[in-house]
């Protein structure tokens, strides 16, 4: 019985050490201006490349903190612009620290085996939370004379 006791309060602890899970959530809110507006914005995830999606600025999107992104802008007659989001760690998993003396058991596995925040991504803050993006204005590459 014991075993089964020590195993369940195992499993438990990993689950619950997620206080950036509960105070910041999984996604960020990121507002992207362009100066003109009305430009295309592809917001490309960095690990596999894959579109997440395509926007017209000005845009706000909520993206998952779990991964990093590159962020490409272009209109027509303007030369196209990126930009990165990266992650940062989010404050809120000292949350997980502060009850280390009340629950280090679960503290201490969550921090070695990740824990509800290191699966749900919410470990991470992307930065920064707004872009703004003053397009320049393309040459003609054959002027006429």
């Amino acid at each position: 019985m014991p075993k089964v006791l020590l195993a369940s309060l195992v499993f438990l602890s990993v689950l619950s050490a997620g206080c950036a899970t509960m105070v910041s959530g999984t996604k960020q809110r990121i507002k992207i201006n362009t100066q003109p507006q009305g430009a295309t914005v592809v917001i490309e995830e960095t690990w596999d490349r894959k579109v997440s999606m395509t926007l017209t600025t000005p845009a706000e999107v909520q993206l998952p903190r779990k991964y990093s992104y590159h962020v490409t802008v272009d209109k027509k007659g303007y030369y196209p612009a990126r930009r990165g989001i990266g992650r940062k760690p989010n404050k809120a998993v000292a949350g997980d620290l502060v009850i280390l003396p009340i629950h280090w058991w679960g503290t201490l596995m969550g921090l070695v085996l990740g824990g509800a925040d290191h699966f749900t991504g919410a470990i991470w803050t992307l930065s920064p939370s707004e872009i703004n993006i003053e397009l320049k204005v393309a040459e003609e590459v054959n002027k006429e004379k």
